[in-house]
Order: structure tokens, then sequence, then C-alpha cells
């Protein structure tokens, strides 16, 4: 006959009587729930664990006696995980006003922005994936307000001035 008995520790006990009425014992011994797990009731082995989770992925759960670890992918674009082992991913990386797109966010990768240099190129709106070219006055104007890296250069209309006279930049 088997007879199921729990025990105060973390495994159970099972007993079986033999013929002459000898008892014989084994304990069932549980899974470390770190490096290994076991899903499936009555086996005789523990399954490894896979290991951490790998770059672009973030652990969803963690394993334990029962259960295998669950790695889940950052999402593309939006987050991005550059170190092993995480339990969460980062927020990908905005450019900002005065910069552009360099290098795409991957899942394991943040974005990269490189400045726009504010003399022949510049960018006013953030998420840009390029800068946009400094306007040139003219032959009949000239630089009011010298371009920046988030602004443009603003010309002004030069005034032709009689003798004696010049022009101010003032309308």
């Amino acid at each position: 006959d088997l007879h199921s008995f729990p025990t105060r520790r973390s495994s159970d006990l099972w007993t079986k009587t033999d013929d002459s009425g000898a008892v014989l014992e084994r304990y069932c011994e549980p899974c470390d729930g770190t490096t290994q797990y076991q899903d499936k009731a009555m086996e005789t082995y523990c399954l490894n664990t896979q290991p951490e989770c790998k770059y672009g992925f973030f652990e969803q759960s963690p394993p334990s006696s029962s259960a295998d670890r669950v790695c889940t992918p950052c999402t593309q674009g939006t987050t991005f995980q550059d170190e092993l082992g995480q339990d969460t991913c980062k927020a990908v990386s905005t450019c900002l006003k005065g910069s552009r797109e360099s290098k795409a966010p991957t899942r394991a990768s943040d974005r990269q922005c490189q400045a726009c240099d504010g003399v022949s190129e510049y960018q006013d709106a953030d998420l840009a994936l390029s800068c946009k070219s400094v306007t040139k006055c003219s032959e009949n104007e000239f630089v009011q307000v010298e371009a920046t890296p988030t602004s443009d250069a603003q010309c002004h209309e030069m005034q032709v001035c009689g003798a004696g006279h010049h022009d101010t930049g003032e309308r």
C-alpha cells in the first residue's frame, strides 16, 4: 500500500510497507528554486532554470521551485535594457531641440543623439531625425539674429539710406 503523509519539512514523505511489514521511506527533496525547478508532480529530477535575462529583456518573474524564470522582451523604440539580469526595462531617451537622432534605439541599446552645430544647422523640434539647414541671407539682407543649435538665423532686409545715414536694423 502506498500512503502519503505530510511532514513538518518542506517536502512530502512517502511510505510503503513490504510483505514483511518493514517500512521503506523516501523523501521528495524540493528543487532549490534558484538554479533548479520542476513544474510537474512526481518527477525524479529537477530542471535547470534558464540563465539570467539577456540584453533587451527583463525578468518578468523570477524562478521558483515549481516554475522557470520568465524573460520578456523590452518594447522596441520605447524601452531597452543594456544590462543582464534586470527586472525592468529602461525608457528610451528623447533627442531634444538642438539635436538629432544619430543612432536609433534597439531593445538592447538607448537612442543616441548628436547636437546640431548652430552654425550651419539647427533643430527647433524634439524627436528629430536630422538637423535643419541654417537660412543664408540674400545679398540684400544681413543677419539680424545669429543661428543657435535650437533656432534659425533671422535675416533683415537692408535699407538703402541716403548719404550721411545708416541702417539701424530697426523697422
